[in-house]
């Protein structure tokens, strides 16, 4: 699997929810309580089921940005663009929806999109440090690692406790062949309950080339306990009968 694939597969581990800024509101007669524990829950079609029903009675910006989450999560890109482009042709000051959108872009493989969305959400008044994950993702995918160094930093100043940052600024670092720092950051990530097996990998293979074989085969295994088959190769490759 391509560096580029692989950072945009990883970059939906965890969801990215962005608040809602501008001038877009539901409207006080809908009542978003089941559709907010439908999203919580991960249940995505049924969100979209009850979306459907909400926006049909009343279309509103931020049901259209809710439902295109919805689409997102599920692997429909096409219809989840769809629902943002109506939300912003509804209210064009609608900055979360521009981060929605950033988002989908970015999953969809469309980098320069995502950072044209992303200073559109800013333009709109929308300062979630979120917005910096997502620069720093696009600017990966586009292969410029300062670029996303900087963002990714950036984001680990002001999210400090959140394991995504410290996880792709040391991928980052493990990318650019830093693997000191590399490993620190993966670890801080392990520290704060970074979920996933990724961040097992990238850390063995940041110890491999620091030629700490037992670290490294000890987060092999992690990995491909967790469900990693590239896990599970490395371990063939350099883990026989290490300690």
């Amino acid at each position: 699997m391509s560096t580029r694939s692989r950072i945009i597969r990883v970059s939906l581990l965890c969801a990215l929810v962005f608040p809602d800024s501008g001038s877009a509101q539901t409207p006080a007669a809908i009542n978003t309580a089941r559709v907010d524990s439908l999203l919580d829950a991960e249940q995505w079609a049924q969100a979209i089921a009850e979306l459907d029903k909400q926006l049909a009675a009343a279309p509103s910006p931020a049901l259209f940005s809710l439902r295109a989450r919805a689409h997102r999560e599920r692997g429909d890109l096409a219809k989840s663009r769809s629902d943002y482009d109506a939300a912003l042709k509804l209210d064009d000051k609608f900055g979360g929806a521009y981060a929605g959108r950033a988002a989908t872009r970015l999953r969809s493989g469309d980098a320069v999109g995502a950072l044209d969305d992303v200073a559109k959400a800013r333009r709109a008044g929308l300062a979630a440090p979120a917005l910096l994950l997502l620069e720093g993702m696009a600017n990966g995918q586009r292969d410029n690692e300062s670029a996303a160094m900087t963002a990714f930093t950036r984001y680990v100043e002001a999210a400090p406790d959140d394991p995504i940052g410290w996880y792709y600024r040391g991928y980052t670092h493990g990318r650019a062949g830093r693997h000191v720092d590399a490993v620190k950051d993966l670890t801080r990530a392990i520290a704060l309950k970074m979920g996933g097996a990724e961040v097992y990998r990238y850390r063995a293979i940041s110890n491999l080339a620091l030629e700490r074989t037992a670290e490294a085969c000890a987060d092999g295994a992690e990995a491909a306990k967790r469900g990693d088959d590239e896990a599970a190769q490395l371990m063939q490759q350099y883990c026989k009968g290490a300690n």
